[in-house]
């Protein structure tokens, strides 16, 4: 069995060579973005690039162990965004840092975006949240006008 440890959204995330330590640079909770000129019912898609990683381990260290993951990116009304599902192999390794390079995302309205990182041990389970991320992206689309110089 593997079990969850963590999951981060960050602007960026590297690796270092030498002592296979990870950094997370910019950790993410609010996204302001000026959208005047678009209607309020266009979907938009901002190239935003970003990270999600998350941190997996064996229950028991010396048995090698494999399950699903999948990550599931939620609007604030509750419509799928994008869905991945993948294999977290904690065999030949006790962790398995997982890094998911998101260049962007189609996002049509403000408030809580929710990125859920779920997980089961075989194919036949049940999904299970280990994970349920906010990020409050805030829209403002209001054009300004020019201010009046007597």
């Amino acid at each position: 069995m593997i079990k969850h440890i963590w999951t981060v959204i960050c602007r960026a995330s590297f690796v270092d060579r030498e002592s296979n330590n990870f950094s997370l640079i910019e950790t993410l909770e609010y996204i302001g973005l000026d959208l005047a000129g678009h209607s309020e019912q266009e979907t938009i898609h901002i190239p935003f690039p970003f990270d999600w990683v998350t941190m997996w381990r064996r229950e028991d260290i010396n048995k090698p162990s494999m399950c699903y993951c999948k990550d599931v990116i939620l609007s604030p009304s509750g419509k799928v965004i994008r869905e991945e599902e993948r294999e977290v192999d904690c065999v030949k390794y006790t962790t398995m840092r997982m890094r998911r390079r998101i260049g962007g995302l189609a996002i049509s309205e403000s408030g809580e975006y929710r990125f859920v990182t779920q997980g089961k041990s075989s194919k036949r389970d049940k999904w299970v949240v280990y994970s349920d991320i906010p990020l409050i992206i805030e829209i403002k689309r209001k054009v300004r006008k020019p201010s009046k110089r007597e």
